[in-house]
C-alpha cells in the first residue's frame, strides 16, 4: 500500500507540472459550467431529486471522452521522451510503471466524476429553488454507476492504445477513428443484415451510447421518447437489463487494461 501511495503522489506530481493536464481539465470544466449555467440548459432549477439528470447529462457525454484524450496525452509521449526508460533505470519494474498509470487512471476518473457534480450542484447552493422529499432517487445513482462506467470504458481504452501505439497524436487519431469507423461500418451491415444489430449493440462504441443515454436511467423520459417514436412510426426503444449493459462495459474495461498490461510487460521501453 505504501508503494501503492509512492506511485500516485508521482503520477499526480508529473500531471500537474504538464499543460496538457490543465488545458483539459480546464476545457471540459467550462463546456460543463456553460452546460449548467446557460439559460434554458443543464440543470433543471426544481431543486432535487429531479436535478441530478440535468446535472449528469451534460458531463456523462464529454467527460469520458476528455478522460481518454487526457490519458493518451499525459502516458503515450512518455515513451518517447524516454522517460518511462528511466522509471524502469531509476529502480520500477515495468509492472510498478503499468500500475503507476492505472492509479493516474483512476485519479482523472475521480476529478472528472467530482468536478461534474461540484459544477452541477452549485447553481442550487447560489439559488437552491425548490425540491421534492429525497435529495437523491435510486435511478440518479444508477445514473452516476453508469457515468462512472462510461469514465473507465473510455480512460482504459485510452491507456490501451498509449501502451500500444506510444504516441500522443497517433493514439488520438486512432481513438477517434475507431469510434467513427464503427458507428459508419455497423450502420451499413445494419442495413443488409438486420438480425446482426444485437451484436453489434455491445461494441465499445454503441454499448457507450447506451449507457450514456439519460432514457436508459429514467422511465419517464423512455416514456416521452416512446410515445414521440410511436407518433412518428419509429420502432420504440427497448433496452437489456441495466446490469446487463454494465457487466458487458465493465468487460471492456478489464480486456482493455489487460492488454495494457501484457503489452506492457513483453515489450521494450
Amino acid at each position: 500500500m505504501r508503494l501503492l501511495g509512492v506511485l500516485g503522489r508521482v503520477e499526480a506530481l508529473k500531471a500537474v507540472k504538464r499543460p496538457a493536464f490543465w488545458v483539459t481539465v480546464g476545457v471540459f470544466a467550462a463546456f460543463t459550467t456553460i452546460a449548467n449555467f446557460a439559460p434554458g440548459g443543464g440543470s433543471e432549477r426544481a431543486g432535487f431529486p429531479d436535478a441530478w439528470r440535468g446535472i449528469i447529462e451534460p458531463a456523462i457525454n464529454l467527460g469520458p471522452v476528455f478522460l481518454a484524450a487526457l490519458m493518451i496525452l499525459l502516458f503515450a509521449p512518455e515513451f518517447r521522451w524516454r522517460t518511462a526508460r528511466q522509471n524502469v533505470i531509476d529502480g520500477l519494474s515495468k509492472e510498478q510503471f503499468y500500475w503507476a498509470k492505472v492509479l493516474l487512471l483512476a485519479g482523472l476518473a475521480a476529478l472528472f466524476f467530482v468536478t461534474s457534480l461540484v459544477i452541477g450542484t452549485l447553481p442550487f447552493v447560489l439559488d437552491p429553488g425548490g425540491g421534492g422529499s429525497a435529495f437523491i432517487e435510486p435511478m440518479d445513482l444508477n445514473y452516476m454507476l453508469g457515468f462512472v462506467v462510461a469514465l473507465l470504458l473510455w480512460g482504459t481504452a485510452g491507456l490501451m492504445i498509449s501502451a500500444l501505439v506510444r504516441a500522443a497524436g497517433a493514439g488520438l487519431g486512432l481513438l477517434f477513428l475507431y469510434f467513427i469507423c464503427e458507428q459508419i461500418v455497423t450502420a451499413l451491415l445494419s442495413s443488409r443484415w438486420s438480425a446482426l444489430e444485437r451484436f453489434f449493440d455491445y461494441l465499445p462504441g454503441q454499448l457507450f451510447q447506451t449507457i450514456t443515454d439519460s432514457t436508459l436511467y429514467y422511465p419517464e423520459v423512455l416514456a416521452r421518447t416512446n410515445a414521440a417514436r410511436a407518433e412518428r412510426g419509429q420502432d420504440l426503444l427497448v433496452y437489456p437489463e441495466l446490469w446487463i449493459l454494465l457487466v458487458a462495459a465493465a468487460g471492456y474495461v478489464v480486456l482493455f487494461l489487460g492488454l495494457a498490461h501484457v503489452n506492457m510487460r513483453r515489450r521494450d521501453l
